[in-house]
């Protein structure tokens, strides 16, 4: 009983120390349609909640060879962008920044294996007369859902 109060006050005393974020990860496609950006990134610095990615692919808006993304977007910081890290960005705009969060899908590589998956396929049928994806779906193929961790 005694650490339970100890502990209750500690976070009454100072309820501006503590942050939480929770968020909702949608599927691929809806994030797809709501980012302002979407690339798979090579960071090549990070300092003061800026970080500079080199394009690796594109797949939606970054249209230059290095984007700009804050991640300092209150409490809900994407971590592990440090140089030379490769990563999949579902970035959003916020107040005229491109902004990176947990609260996407972005994710590092070596883990975006099913997000890869759905946006190449898209980018496929961008670039096909015939919809891989109508055809698919008349023939009653299903792609699995991609899971959010």
């Amino acid at each position: 009983m005694r650490l339970f109060l100890a502990v209750l006050l500690a976070l009454l005393a100072a309820p501006h120390t503590l942050h939480a974020c929770t968020c909702l990860v949608s599927e691929p496609k809806s994030e797809f349609k709501s980012a302002t950006a979407v690339f798979a990134g090579e960071v090549l610095e990070s300092a003061d909640g800026v970080v500079r990615l080199r394009v690796l692919e594109r797949f939606k808006g970054a249209q230059s060879q290095v984007v700009e993304v804050q991640n300092n977007v209150s409490t809900c910081e994407y971590g592990g962008l440090t140089p030379g890290s490769q990563h999949l960005i579902y970035a959003h705009e916020h107040l005229g920044s491109l902004t990176v969060s947990i609260c996407t899908r972005s994710r590092p590589l070596e883990r975006a294996e099913c997000d890869l998956g759905y946006l190449r396929s898209r980018a496929a049928w961008w670039r096909s007369p015939l919809s891989s994806l109508r055809l698919a779906a008349w023939l009653g193929i299903r792609r699995a859902a991609c899971r959010n961790s």
